[in-house]
């Protein structure tokens, strides 16, 4: 796979050095995507050529749905990672989706310890800030076990992160994720039909 996209935008004061270094020791290889991670994804997520309002959860999974804009922040990646160790997870990846093919320049595909930290996961420069600052882009999250996905959202109106996972995993994130009262109303208004009837409050 090709190195993923280069903000035009990105700030003049750029560490090179910082960058590649966190690419060359989290990019995932395409072989090691296809031939490992690939079927995982694709027991957990369908339908990828689409996005919302289209259901893109395979059957079998609840959701919890959070207003979001960005694929972490530094509150809610400690949640997420406390989810990862608690499930016994070594490993987990972000995917930025092409939906269907429509978005032609490299895009992100990354595997991280789930031990790692947040500062970490900052130290890679502006890569680090387009993958977890990225606006108006979608990311499939999801580890070994093919129990429990994130998926960000970005480009729908709110933004959402939505978590899914089998039910037995129920009172973990139910502890872990909480969506607020503004949470709560944008789903009520803006999120769709298809996926309301899975959603835990």
């Amino acid at each position: 796979m090709d190195t993923p996209y280069y903000d035009r935008n990105k700030p003049k004061d750029i560490n090179m050095a910082k960058a590649t270094a966190f690419l060359e020791k989290y990019w995932l290889p395409e072989t090691e995507y296809r031939e490992k991670w690939k079927p995982i994804q694709d027991t957990i997520f369908c339908n990828l050529n689409l996005t919302l309002p289209e259901m893109i959860f395979r059957d079998g999974f609840q959701l919890i749905a959070v207003t979001s804009g960005f694929l972490f922040g530094k509150e809610d990646f400690e949640i997420f990672r406390q989810c990862l160790l608690s499930l016994g997870e070594e490993n987990f990846v972000v995917i930025q989706q092409d939906l269907g093919g429509t978005i032609q320049r490299p895009l992100f595909y990354m595997k991280f310890p789930a031990a790692i930290t947040w500062d970490e996961m900052m130290s890679g420069d502006f890569i680090s800030m387009q993958l977890c600052g990225f606006f108006l882009e979608e990311f499939m999250v999801y580890g070994t076990s093919g129990e429990w996905a994130k998926y960000t959202v970005n480009d729908f109106h709110p933004p959402f992160d939505i978590y899914a996972f089998r039910p037995k995993h129920r009172a973990l994130f139910q502890e872990k994720i909480k969506p607020g009262e503004r949470d709560k109303i944008a789903i009520d208004r803006w999120l769709p039909a298809t996926y309301k009837g899975k959603i835990i409050l």
